[in-house]
């Protein structure tokens, strides 16, 4: 697209601009990467729904996770790259989920899901979901430390 708009010469507008409303300046073209990042984000709700060979492999493979609990997380991509399952379609879906839904500052901590959260670190590594969690068997304890500027919170689960 772009390369259409320039004739294959560098870009004379920031395509943050030319992405914007007429309004704004912009020429309102598609952002395409933001585009692709939704597409494969409507896979989440694929797999939700009825079962087939397909959802059946990926949910599998999701469970080895803690399920859908990944799409209910706080993770930024660099945490998600460290999960990547053996499908790449998968490793796509989850990184494109996490650009969009990660927040790294938080309004209320007593709100965040524990469980693969980026911004809760133990020995600097997200907690990860006990295995057996998924099936309601939580078979480890953890002890987990959070500390914002004034206090600290400690919670054994």
């Amino acid at each position: 697209m772009f390369t259409f708009l320039w004739d294959g010469k560098p870009d004379k507008i920031s395509r943050n601009t030319i992405i914007q409303a007429y309004e704004n300046c912009g020429l309102k073209m598609i952002n395409i990467h933001a585009f692709i990042n939704s597409l494969k984000c409507s896979w989440i709700k694929r797999l939700k729904g009825t079962q087939n060979q397909l959802k059946r492999v990926y949910n599998e493979e999701l469970n080895k996770y803690g399920g859908e609990i990944l799409f209910k997380s706080n993770l930024n991509q660099t945490d998600a790259k460290k999960l990547m399952t053996k499908y790449k379609f998968l490793n796509e879906i989850l990184i494109s989920w996490c650009k969009i839904n990660y927040k790294k500052t938080y309004t209320n901590i007593s709100h965040e899901i524990i469980w693969h959260n980026s911004n809760i670190k133990k020995r600097k590594q997200h907690t990860i979901l006990p295995r057996m969690a998924h099936k309601r068997h939580y078979v480890c304890k953890t002890y987990i430390r959070l500390q914002n500027k004034n206090s600290s919170i400690a919670l054994t689960i």
